[in-house]
């Protein structure tokens, strides 16, 4: 998978940890997601933080 997961399952778990639900049951609510990724991930707020 193009995410960094070793395979759908793998993604599957980490979703259903992470949102405590799966990402087909949140596609079929109609949620947008949007995707932030001007700043690596983990440095969001390396900048303001260092003050």
């Amino acid at each position: 998978m193009s995410a960094g997961f070793s395979s759908p399952s793998h993604f599957s778990d980490s979703f259903l940890r992470m949102f405590g639900l799966t990402a087909t049951s949140l596609a079929m609510t109609g949620t947008n997601i949007v995707v932030d990724d001007a700043a690596p991930y983990g440095n969001r707020d390396a900048s303001s933080s260092a003050r």
